[in-house]
């Protein structure tokens, strides 16, 4: 069932960067359980005020909720960063009897990455750059690594790649397609210890998406991470290698509350 709210107060802001912007409640959808007393609400929203592009994503984490009847509702779950279409906050609470919400808090956390803010990185050309450390240049991510090579080698020659002097055991593998693939292969390491990579693309010389196929994307914990990439076409010196990566200047975040939402 889709609900709307009647109104929008917003009580606090405490921002991290300058991306002011501001949430409305856009449809509630509630989910009963066949098991008595119990009930969840998913409320949807929509936001104004940013310049959201197709890396925009935010978190929604409900500080308080209250209905007609004096019943608080909890948290249900752990939220993570969606894309602004689906983003919501989830509710749950006893089977509800109550026409409305009286008072709903929430935190919203919102991830908006451009050039300008640093969290998009693009490195032109990074075929010519194979072997080089391509995020060296940038130095708010100077605990990061990201190598670029054709092929994978000896263990000894990824560690050195890497900057370490040795890797564990299950590192290390040779490769190369079977002569009946077309595809074209190259591989991306990065060692990434907080996990602040968040999307690779890599981008045609019009700045469109080439298509591919990754393969397969393995973890080594804090060691290295390395994804063998397939391309359709040969792999072009004009590419261009886009990160998205995780960036305080890109990440803000507001209080809102809602009053007198109806449930009917």
């Amino acid at each position: 069932m889709n609900f709307s709210s009647l109104l929008l107060l917003l009580i606090c802001c405490s921002t991290l960067s300058a991306q002011d912007f501001s949430a409305k409640i856009e449809s509630i959808s509630e989910f009963r359980s066949s098991d008595p007393g119990e009930t969840a609400l998913d409320i949807y929203l929509h936001y104004d005020g940013l310049d959201i592009n197709e890396y925009t994503l935010f978190k929604v984490i409900p500080s308080l909720a209250i209905d007609d009847l004096g019943n608080r509702l909890s948290a249900a779950g752990k939220p993570d960063f969606l894309r602004p279409s689906i983003s919501h906050a989830k509710l749950e609470g006893p089977m509800r009897d109550a026409s409305s919400l009286q008072q709903v808090v929430m935190q919203i956390q919102c991830f908006n990455p451009s050039i300008e803010n640093g969290a998009i990185v693009r490195i032109p050309n990074f075929y010519d750059k194979r072997g080089a450390n391509l995020l060296a240049p940038y130095h708010e991510y100077q605990d990061l690594n990201f190598v670029v090579i054709d092929s994978i080698g000896t263990k000894a020659e990824i560690a050195a790649l890497m900057g370490k002097d040795t890797l564990p055991d299950y590192m290390g593998s040779e490769f190369k397609p079977r002569p009946d693939q077309d595809w074209y292969a190259t591989y991306l390491l990065f060692e990434d210890p907080e996990g602040q990579i968040m999307k690779i693309d890599i981008l045609d010389a019009a700045g469109n998406p080439v298509e591919h196929i990754n393969w397969d994307r393995l973890s080594y914990g804090k060691v290295v991470q390395q994804r063998r990439i397939y391309f359709q076409t040969p792999i072009q010196k004009d590419w261009t290698l886009q990160l998205v990566l995780e960036n305080e200047k890109a990440l803000s975040e507001q209080t809102v509350e809602f009053v007198d939402v109806k449930l009917h």
